[in-house]
C-alpha cells in the first residue's frame, strides 16, 4: 500500500523510526507496527535494526527506490490533475498557539501547498491567542493544537502523541536515572515551556495526576534558555524530546522519561464543525 512506501522512504531518509514520525505523521508504534507488518507478509527484512539507526538490507535498498519512483509518479499525477481541474483557488489559513509545534508544521504545510496545488495553504503562527479561539474568531480555518478539550462545535483529528521527557545535566545526580519516579521531583526545581496559563495548568495538572510534585515549577517562554538552566545544572527541564535532539546527542544533557508510563501529549488537528460559523460562540 501507498502508506507503506511512504514509510520505506521515511526511514530511510532519516535513519531511525523516531525521525520518521515527523514525515509520516504516525506514532513510533504505528510505524513500527505495520513495517513489521509488511516484513513478516512478504519474508523480507527491508532494515538492519542496529545501535545507529536502521540500515536498509539489498531488499530494502532495492525497494525503497521502487517505492520512490512510485511516490514520484503518483505526486506527478495528482498535481496533473488538480492543476487542470476547473475549480477555483481556496484559501486554507493553517495557525497553532504553539511556537513549539513551529518546529515541524512549516514543513507539513509544504507538503499540502505541493500535493494540493490549488488550495492556497497559509501558515499564520498567531501565538499570542489560543488556538480554539482563534479559530470561532475567523482568523483562520485549520488549528494545530494539543490536547484540545472535546467541543461538539469542533471537529477534531489526532496527528500524533509526542512524549516530553526530563533534561537534566550529565553531572546531575539524576543523570544515571533511567526514569524519575515521585521522590526525584520533591527536592527539585523543574523549570517548563508554557506561554499561558492554560499549558502551565495542563503539565502541572499531568503531573499531579502521576503523583509527581516538584519542590519549584517555574515557566519560561524561550526553549534556549530552558535548555541553558538545565545544562548549567539550574533545574530540571522538562521539553518535548525533539526540542532537546542535538542536546541529547552532543553529551551536554540527558534525557529521562517522567514516570512509570511516561508524559505525553497529543497533537491535533481542529476545525469548525458542519454549520458553526466564526463568531458563533
Amino acid at each position: 500500500e501507498v502508506r507503506h512506501l511512504r514509510i520505506l522512504t521515511a526511514i530511510a531518509d532519516h535513519g531511525t523510526v523516531s525521525a520518521a514520525t515527523k514525515h509520516v505523521y504516525l506514532t513510533q508504534s504505528a510505524i513500527s507496527h505495520q513495517l513489521i507488518e509488511l516484513e513478516q507478509r512478504l519474508g523480507i527484512s527491508f532494515f538492519h535494526r542496529t545501535p545507529k539507526g536502521m540500515v536498509p538490507t539489498e531488499a530494502g535498498l532495492e525497494m525503497i527506490d521502487v517505492a520512490r519512483d512510485v511516490l514520484a509518479r503518483l505526486a506527478a499525477a495528482e498535481a496533473s490533475v488538480l492543476r487542470s481541474s476547473p475549480r477555483p483557488a481556496g484559501r486554507l489559513r493553517v495557525g497553532t498557539d504553539s511556537p513549539l509545534a513551529l518546529a515541524w508544521l512549516p514543513a507539513a504545510v509544504s507538503i499540502v501547498r505541493r500535493r494540493l496545488p490549488h488550495i492556497r495553504a497559509e501558515l499564520t503562527p498567531d501565538t499570542a491567542a489560543h488556538g480554539v479561539d482563534a479559530l470561532f474568531e475567523g482568523r483562520y480555518e485549520l488549528a494545530v493544537v494539543a490536547d484540545v478539550e472535546a467541543d461538539p462545535r469542533l471537529d477534531i483529528i489526532n496527528l500524533f502523541d509526542e512524549e516530553l521527557v526530563a533534561l537534566v545535566a550529565p553531572s546531575h545526580r539524576l543523570a544515571d536515572r533511567a526514569t524519575l519516579s515521585s521522590r526525584d521531583f520533591r527536592v527539585e526545581q523543574l523549570v517548563v515551556y508554557a506561554a499561558r496559563p492554560t499549558e502551565q495548568r495542563w503539565l502541572t495538572e499531568r503531573l499531579s495526576a502521576a503523583g509527581l510534585d516538584p519542590m519549584r515549577l517555574t515557566t519560561v517562554t524561550l526553549t534556549e534558555a530552558i535548555l541553558g538552566l538545565a545544562e548549567a545544572g539550574e533545574a530540571v527541564a522538562i521539553l518535548p524530546g525533539a526540542a532537546a535532539e542535538v542536546a541529547v546527542r552532543n553529551g551536554r544533557l540527558r534525557a529521562l522519561r517522567i514516570g512509570a508510563h511516561g508524559l505525553r501529549r497529543r497533537w491535533q488537528l481542529v476545525t469548525l464543525g458542519t454549520g458553526v460559523s466564526p463568531l458563533h460562540v
